[in-house]
């Protein structure tokens, strides 16, 4: 029942899925220019940056994923590791500022 009343309400203000990937497709390439900017590397982006139907996750492979997010996590970026990989989320409740911030602390 709560799905399907919050799939209303995304419905309503006009955020589909596809508005809301789209949204978060913009988020994730500034994160990526960000970082090419920064000169910060987190390894291999999986899949590619050109991938068409690329998820919320930006997964990079690294050796030391689990060290990252630990490390991440004392700076207040909320990441995920999974083996040799290092995730960032992208949601439709963040915004460019968000994505600065995130940024400011890979530094």
């Amino acid at each position: 029942v709560y799905k399907r009343q919050v799939q209303r309400w995304l419905e309503k203000e006009g955020l589909g899925g596809s508005t809301i990937h789209a949204r978060v497709r913009v988020l994730q390439d500034q994160f990526l220019d960000g970082l090419v900017a920064k000169g910060i590397d987190l390894g291999e982006l999986i899949p590619g940056r050109d991938a068409k139907n690329r998820g919320h996750f930006l997964t990079f492979r690294c050796d030391d994923a689990e060290t990252r997010c630990s490390e991440l996590g004392e700076r207040a970026v909320m990441v995920d590791s999974r083996g040799d990989r290092l995730r960032f989320g992208f949601a439709i409740y963040h915004d460019p500022e968000d994505v600065d911030a995130l940024l400011q602390r890979l530094v």
